[in-house]
């Protein structure tokens, strides 16, 4: 079990209320989003857009004009039936330099670098597809442990688990291409929601029973729970790293 998975994409968007696989939901982009203007030319490019939440939320509020990609073919199929205002595309980060067409002035990530197996070749792979002087929003975990593994539960989730480290952050960005600007500690926020969260997987049991059976009740259950604690422990937090492309 994965909750990268569809299953589990499926899962957090019945919870959560919306196609989104990030904690926060619509408070979290605009929380990201608060130094941008709305632009209707700005050329953004969600990656790892999973059922396509993000993406819609960003074009309809008028962010900009919005390309959606993810390696999950079955969210992406998913993502273009619900949202066909949207561009989406099914690839993996790898392939972005030779898949998509444009140069974008923004491109964001939502809880997904965590989960690249290469993240600073996933970061020259951006870097090839952004406009001159192209920004980078990366919202995602923050390993305030210190040694890479701030989820006691990670073998169990069976999927890469890579979280944000400060310690030399701004010479892996720089050798990828790009000069970090703004780092800011969430961590307080991500508290809040994943105790927001856990409640609503509480209250929602019976739905996920019914849509997913228990073993993927109990899976999700522990698993959020388990991230809880290691934010309230202080060894898992959140970040937001805004970087321009040099």
């Amino acid at each position: 079990m994965r909750m990268n998975s569809p299953t589990g994409k499926k899962i957090l968007a019945l919870v959560r209320g919306g196609d989104y696989a990030h904690p926060g939901e619509e408070a979290a982009i605009d929380l990201a989003m608060r130094d941008f203007a709305p632009d209707r030319e700005r050329l953004i490019l969600d990656v790892g857009c999973g059922r396509g939440g993000t993406a819609q939320y960003l074009q309809e509020r008028g962010w900009g004009r919005v390309v959606g990609f993810d390696i999950d073919e079955e969210s992406i199929a998913y993502a273009r039936a619900a949202y066909p205002e949207v561009k989406f595309l099914a690839c993996d980060v790898s392939e972005a330099a030779v898949r998509l067409a444009g140069l974008f002035h923004l491109i964001c990530l939502f809880t997904t670098f965590y989960a690249l197996p290469d993240q600073e070749g996933a970061l020259r792979q951006l870097r090839r597809v952004a406009a001159a002087r192209g920004l980078l929003l990366i919202f995602d975990y923050l390993d305030l442990a210190g040694n890479g593994n701030p989820l006691p539960i990670r073998e169990e989730e069976g999927a890469e688990w890579n979280p944000i480290k400060l310690q030399g952050i701004e010479a892996r960005f720089a050798g990828a291409g790009w000069t970090i600007l703004k780092i800011d500690d969430i961590s307080h926020k991500f508290g809040e929601w994943y105790a927001e969260l856990v409640s609503r997987i509480a209250a929602r049991e019976k739905e996920i029973l019914a849509a997913a059976g228990p073993a993927w009740y109990r899976f999700v259950h522990d698993f959020y729970g388990g991230m809880l604690a290691a934010i309230q422990g202080g060894s898992l937090g959140g970040v937001i790293v805004t970087a321009q492309a040099g």
